[in-house]
């Protein structure tokens, strides 16, 4: 029997978010997630979404974030980090995934199919104004993220500026409402399972006459 969907919305705070974007110094308390244009801009985000069962399916998932400056056009693209890096925190830097180990691959966790899966998950072209801005996600990649055991490692996301950066709310936002937001279209699909006592020889058996 099917299940209603459901919706959960994740949006921490400073203390239990985690996100930054790649400078030379740790930016891990930034009340912004700052993308400077060129090659070394990233901003990283994660969420713990584990509490979902492993069994739900996603149907839809959308990450929100708001805008705090920016001047001009700017494509932003998100794809899920690889296991490598499955240790970054908001100690990250261009160099290091924790403050101490080196990315997996290279350099501002920039190597395609090693520190992050070549294959995007979303992409959003920025208007140019401070409210809420949406990138849909690919279900399948959030629903890997779900129940305890997950494939959940976070967002990195670049940008094809080539003369503008632009910030966004991070978690450590003052402002609750604008920090970064996951909202999550599910279906807690509930297993029926058929007892094997009820079924005399059991699954796929055939009963031979003597």
């Amino acid at each position: 029997m099917g299940s209603a969907m459901t919706i959960a919305t994740f949006q921490p705070d400073g203390t239990d978010g985690v996100d930054t974007f790649l400078d030379s110094t740790s930016q891990g308390s930034s009340a912004l997630l700052t993308m400077f244009w060129g090659g070394s801009g990233r901003v990283l985000i994660k969420f713990d979404v584990s509490s979902i069962s492993a069994d739900a399916i996603c149907t839809s998932a959308q990450l929100s974030l708001w805008p705090e400056s920016g001047s001009a056009i700017s494509t932003w693209t998100a794809y899920s980090i690889l296991s490598g890096n499955s240790g970054w925190n908001e100690n990250a830097t261009t160099t290091t995934k924790d403050g101490t180990n080196s990315w997996a691959g290279s350099a501002s966790c920039s190597t395609a199919g090693t520190d992050y899966n070549a294959t995007s998950i979303g992409t959003i072209t920025w208007a140019l104004n401070n409210n809420e801005q949406t990138f849909n996600l690919t279900p399948s990649t959030v629903q890997s993220w779900f129940g305890v055991s997950n494939s959940n490692y976070g967002i990195i996301m670049f940008t094809d500026a080539s003369a503008s950066n632009w910030s966004v709310s991070s978690s450590d936002a003052a402002n609750s409402a604008r920090r970064p937001k996951l909202t999550i279209n599910y279906n807690p699909v509930t297993l029926q399972r058929r007892s094997l006592s009820s079924l005399g020889t059991g699954i796929g058996k055939r009963q031979v006459q003597p």
